[in-house]
């Protein structure tokens, strides 16, 4: 088993998109790491991600077996100025299997599809401030947006 490790700091947006509004044009098992992700989202559903500037972080982690090359990619950033909304779109989060967009500084977009079995996420609070981690485990790991 063989492991390695990408990690991005300074991101400046995450959007969040709802498994049942997002069409692929590949099915995930023949889609490779190296591919531009092809991808249509329907209506407006798209979440925009409240985050502390300067707060989030993406890590993503390869591990390559006899089944072949898996990733595990965690994204995680702190809420501030918590509202009614911003537990609204936490607990959307948590309940529901979302593919992401991160947008770091300097690497550009990253798109991280998700699938039910391999979505977790999780928010704890403490001192006034949300911590948020969001981990997807997959086969293509964080593909670059070209």
């Amino acid at each position: 088993m063989n492991c390695s490790e990408n990690y991005y700091e300074l991101i400046g947006s995450i959007e969040a998109y709802p498994d049942d509004a997002v069409t692929f044009s590949r099915p995930f098992n023949i889609e490779k790491k190296s591919d531009k992700p092809d991808f249509s989202v329907s209506g407006d559903r798209k979440i925009s991600i409240q985050m502390k500037p300067k707060s989030g972080s993406l890590k993503e982690s390869a591990e390559t077996s006899v089944a072949g090359d898996s990733y595990e990619v965690t994204v995680s950033w702190e809420v501030e100025r918590v509202t009614q909304e911003t537990y609204l779109q936490l607990e959307t989060l948590k309940n529901s299997t979302n593919h992401l967009i991160v947008r770091t500084f300097g690497d550009g977009e990253m798109f991280v599809r998700a699938v039910s079995d391999g979505y977790e996420f999780q928010y704890e609070e403490g001192d006034g401030v949300i911590s948020c981690t969001l981990t997807i485990r997959n086969v293509t790991g964080a593909q670059r947006v070209v």
